[in-house]
């Protein structure tokens, strides 16, 4: 009856309300986060690119999507890699980078290669899988560590400077007591050669 077609087309609206709301969600969350977030089809091409993507790898949205994404954003080398590696996950269904926090490089458009820190996310839906990777930049976080290594290399050289410095004061300090102690010159020049052997060996 007529009730049964409104409560139909009632439901029809809630249900195309609540995708409205989700795709909503869903663009505003791409638009806003502060990393890098790609998606992938299994064909290894982009279907989502969003602005921190666009910031940092330097392609637009249109650009990028439907390219294969080892030729926009991983470097040569790593390119044959990463087609083996999602060949050997839609036969297997395995994958040991999934889900997995890795550091790797990245490429830029202009070339520039780049240290990344990934996680990449199957999405098993009905039909083939797609994967989405949440990418960030730790440039500055890697310059931060080799300074910090720096730092502490400079520091362990200079404590050895000072650890050296400090025996041969003390080797210098013995051997100035053994003259004031000593009116015999041939038993002053033994005991001084005795100390001084061990420093000339170092």
């Amino acid at each position: 009856g007529v009730g049964s077609r409104i409560g139909q087309y009632l439901e029809r609206r809630a249900a195309e309300e609540a995708v409205h709301q989700s795709e909503a969600h869903k663009a505003a969350v791409l638009a806003s986060s502060l990393d890098c977030i790609i998606t992938m089809n299994h064909e290894g091409r982009v279907v989502e690119f969003n602005e921190a993507a666009e910031r940092t790898f330097g392609y637009t949205r249109e650009h990028a999507v439907g390219r294969e994404l080892a030729e926009l954003v991983i470097p040569p080398d790593l390119r044959q890699r990463h087609r083996e590696g999602l060949a050997r996950y839609l036969s297997t269904g395995e994958g040991p980078l999934l889900d997995a926090r890795v550091e790797i490089r990245a490429v830029r458009a202009d070339g520039s290669e780049f240290p990344v820190e990934l996680t990449v996310t199957p999405i098993r839906l009905q039909g083939p899988p797609t994967f989405t990777g949440f990418v960030r930049d730790i440039t500055d976080r890697k310059r931060a560590e080799e300074d910090r290594e720096r730092l502490l290399e400079l520091e362990r050289n200079a404590r050895t400077a000072a650890e050296e410095a400090e025996r041969q004061a003390t080797s210098l300090a013995e051997a100035s007591a053994l003259l004031d102690e000593s009116l015999d010159y041939d038993a002053t020049l033994r005991r001084l050669a005795q100390l001084a052997v061990p420093q000339l060996a170092d």
